[in-house]
């Protein structure tokens, strides 16, 4: 008896009826497939055995179902998973497909403008009312007044509290009396400068010297904040001064210069008698 497919074997047989159990080749373990079924062939005439329908494996939009255990893609594509929510640009609005790697916009309506933007409500769209373009306008502060921490101010967009401008303090100058106002929010920020002093000087303490004690210049002190800034200096004592001789009388003179006349002329006569 041969083989079912009738490739003669070794072994020799006495009627000519085919055995389809007796194969002389082997049964190959790879799988054959088509687009519907799949099974195992014999070598020696290709039988099929274990011929069974693909099932098994799930299809998507992207990729179709794969049978098992061949794992050959089979079937149809599956159906798109549509989002909930709706997906935007400038051209139109759609739902977008969930499947990973697919890019198909579903139920896509072109934009048409029904509003014009402003800088409170963005462009609406005909197609779809619930769904809105980007605002075309920028959003324009309208900021309230600064408010200090010390050293910096902060200032809060009256439209959208969630826009704040913070900076730190600047300007101003402190002096020995009062710190630095800044010069935007208008609140003392820094501390005094006790090395500042712009006020008037004054000084305290002062003695004239004389013949018998000595001076002091006084020390000096910031007229704004009574702050002593630098020491006096000792001043010596005065030198006495001569004694002035007080010049005589006229009449007094006078007397004197008659006297001295007399004298001269009693000197003369007595020098012409001796001679």
């Amino acid at each position: 008896m041969s083989c079912v497919c009738g490739a003669k074997g070794a072994d020799t047989f006495e009627i000519d009826d085919k055995d389809p159990d007796n194969h002389s080749g082997i049964l190959n373990n790879d799988w054959k497939s088509n687009d519907t079924n799949h099974w195992k062939e014999y070598s020696c005439c290709r039988a099929h055995t274990e011929e069974a329908a693909h099932s098994g494996g799930t299809a998507t939009a992207r990729t179709k179902q794969y049978a098992l255990p061949v794992i050959r893609p089979y079937g149809n594509l599956g159906s798109h998973v549509p989002a909930s929510t709706w997906s935007k640009d400038a051209s139109g609005h759609w739902h977008a497909c969930q499947t990973p790697n697919c890019n198909e916009q579903l139920a896509f309506y072109r934009a048409y403008a029904r509003s014009a933007a402003t800088e409170d409500a963005p462009q609406l769209c005909t197609g779809y009312a619930a769904m809105s373009l980007p605002p075309a306008l920028e959003h324009t502060h309208v900021w309230g007044a600064w408010i200090s921490t010390v050293t910096e101010h902060t200032r809060t967009c009256a439209k959208d509290s969630s826009h704040t401008e913070t900076n730190a303090c600047s300007g101003g100058i402190a002096t020995c009396q009062s710190s630095a106002v800044c010069a935007v929010c208008n609140t003392a920020y820094r501390a005094k400068d006790m090395t500042y002093h712009p006020a008037a000087l004054r000084v305290r303490g002062g003695v004239e010297a004389t013949t018998s004690t000595e001076g002091y210049t006084g020390d000096t002190y910031c007229k704004g904040c009574n702050t002593k800034l630098a020491d006096g200096k000792t001043i010596p004592k005065k030198t006495a001064a001569p004694v002035a001789v007080a010049a005589p009388a006229a009449a007094a003179r006078w007397h004197i210069r008659r006297q001295q006349l007399r004298w001269h002329i009693r000197r003369h006569w007595q020098w012409q008698l001796w001679w």
